[in-house]
């Protein structure tokens, strides 16, 4: 039954024309090399991948792929909404295990 009432939510959002901001398409763990500071547990990463479509005064849309190692060390690929299928073209094109030098050459930025 919970099925059915997220069924009818997102039915009476359409129907009121509201759409969701922000979209998540990846929120998981990948196998990392050997070659990372740290990890999260069994040498993984996180890997969280989401689009924002700014309809607020002030926003700016972003489609971005967040690989996080934890304790505030990640590298972060972001493009404006409208550039989308390069940011999935990008993650497409993650080798895994996934490395450090992979993800520089691929244009991710260190986000420390």
């Amino acid at each position: 039954m919970p099925e059915q009432d997220s069924l009818k939510t997102v039915a009476k959002i359409s129907a009121t024309g509201k759409r969701p901001r922000d979209f998540v398409y990846v929120d998981e763990f990948w196998r990392a090399d050997e070659c990372w500071p740290h990890y999260f547990f069994n040498d993984q990463l996180w890997v969280y991948v989401d689009s924002y479509n700014a309809e607020l005064v002030g926003d700016e849309d972003y489609c971005r792929i967040i690989i996080d190692a934890g304790k505030n060390y990640r590298w972060r690929y972001q493009r404006d909404l409208q550039e989308r299928e390069n940011v999935f073209d990008v993650l497409q094109n993650i080798v895994r295990p996934v490395s450090e030098n992979q993800l520089k050459s691929l244009g991710f930025t260190l986000d420390k």
